[in-house]
Protein backbone atom coordinates (compact mmCIF):
# COMPACT_ATOMS: atom_id res chain seq x y z
CA UNK A 1 0.00 0.00 0.00
CA UNK A 2 1.25 3.45 -0.86
CA UNK A 3 1.46 5.77 2.11
CA UNK A 4 -0.97 8.66 2.15
CA UNK A 5 0.15 11.93 3.75
CA UNK A 6 -1.34 15.24 4.71
CA UNK A 7 -0.51 18.46 6.51
CA UNK A 8 -2.86 19.37 9.35
CA UNK A 9 -3.57 23.05 8.71
CA UNK A 10 -5.29 25.78 10.75
CA UNK A 11 -7.69 28.25 9.14
CA UNK A 12 -4.91 30.87 8.90
CA UNK A 13 -2.72 28.45 6.92
CA UNK A 14 -0.43 27.50 9.80
CA UNK A 15 0.76 23.92 9.50
CA UNK A 16 0.14 22.18 12.82
CA UNK A 17 1.58 18.81 11.92
CA UNK A 18 2.17 16.15 9.32
CA UNK A 19 0.09 12.98 9.14
CA UNK A 20 1.29 9.93 7.23
CA UNK A 21 -0.94 6.89 6.97
CA UNK A 22 0.61 3.44 6.97
CA UNK A 23 -2.09 0.86 7.68
CA UNK A 24 -5.85 0.64 7.13
CA UNK A 25 -8.05 -0.86 9.81
CA UNK A 26 -11.58 -0.98 8.38
CA UNK A 27 -12.71 2.67 8.33
CA UNK A 28 -9.65 4.02 10.14
CA UNK A 29 -6.11 4.71 8.99
CA UNK A 30 -3.24 4.27 11.45
CA UNK A 31 -0.79 7.11 11.01
CA UNK A 32 2.49 8.61 12.11
CA UNK A 33 2.00 12.14 13.43
CA UNK A 34 4.76 14.73 13.49
CA UNK A 35 3.64 17.94 15.19
CA UNK A 36 5.07 21.33 14.40
CA UNK A 37 5.69 23.82 17.24
CA UNK A 38 2.34 25.42 16.34
CA UNK A 39 0.52 22.22 17.36
CA UNK A 40 1.05 23.25 20.99
CA UNK A 41 -1.84 25.71 20.59
CA UNK A 42 -4.34 22.87 19.96
CA UNK A 43 -2.60 19.96 21.66
CA UNK A 44 -4.64 20.23 24.89
CA UNK A 45 -7.84 19.64 22.93
CA UNK A 46 -6.43 16.52 21.27
CA UNK A 47 -5.02 15.28 24.60
CA UNK A 48 -8.40 15.65 26.27
CA UNK A 49 -10.16 13.85 23.43
CA UNK A 50 -7.65 11.00 23.62
CA UNK A 51 -8.07 10.75 27.40
CA UNK A 52 -11.86 10.51 27.00
CA UNK A 53 -11.52 7.91 24.26
CA UNK A 54 -9.29 5.78 26.46
CA UNK A 55 -11.81 6.02 29.30
CA UNK A 56 -14.69 5.15 26.91
CA UNK A 57 -16.55 8.37 27.83
CA UNK A 58 -18.28 8.72 24.47
CA UNK A 59 -20.68 11.57 25.31
CA UNK A 60 -17.85 13.69 26.68
CA UNK A 61 -15.66 12.65 23.74
CA UNK A 62 -18.30 13.87 21.31
CA UNK A 63 -18.36 17.27 23.04
CA UNK A 64 -14.56 17.41 23.08
CA UNK A 65 -14.34 16.59 19.40
CA UNK A 66 -16.92 19.24 18.59
CA UNK A 67 -14.46 21.76 20.09
CA UNK A 68 -11.74 20.41 17.79
CA UNK A 69 -14.08 20.48 14.79
CA UNK A 70 -14.99 24.10 15.56
CA UNK A 71 -11.35 25.05 14.86
CA UNK A 72 -11.98 24.50 11.15
CA UNK A 73 -8.82 22.43 10.65
CA UNK A 74 -8.09 20.88 7.28
CA UNK A 75 -5.96 18.06 5.99
CA UNK A 76 -4.04 19.13 2.88
CA UNK A 77 -2.97 16.10 0.86
CA UNK A 78 0.68 15.98 -0.17
CA UNK A 79 -0.40 15.08 -3.71
CA UNK A 80 -2.04 18.50 -4.15
CA UNK A 81 -5.61 17.24 -4.34
CA UNK A 82 -8.47 18.99 -2.57
CA UNK A 83 -8.14 19.55 1.16
CA UNK A 84 -10.23 17.39 3.46
CA UNK A 85 -12.46 19.30 5.87
CA UNK A 86 -14.55 16.49 7.36
CA UNK A 87 -12.41 14.06 9.30
CA UNK A 88 -11.76 12.65 12.74
CA UNK A 89 -8.18 12.65 13.94
CA UNK A 90 -7.14 11.06 17.23
CA UNK A 91 -3.61 11.96 18.28
CA UNK A 92 -1.59 10.05 20.86
CA UNK A 93 1.95 11.39 20.81
CA UNK A 94 3.48 10.38 17.48
CA UNK A 95 0.66 7.97 16.65
CA UNK A 96 -2.66 9.02 15.18
CA UNK A 97 -5.80 7.41 13.85
CA UNK A 98 -7.63 9.10 11.01
CA UNK A 99 -11.05 8.66 9.50
CA UNK A 100 -12.25 10.74 6.56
Amino acid sequence: MTAESWDLVATDGTVLGHVEGYERDMFWLDCHFVPTPAFATVAPLFLEAHRLLERDEMDALDAAYQRIDALGLQLRPSDGTTAIREFILHVDGRHARLRY
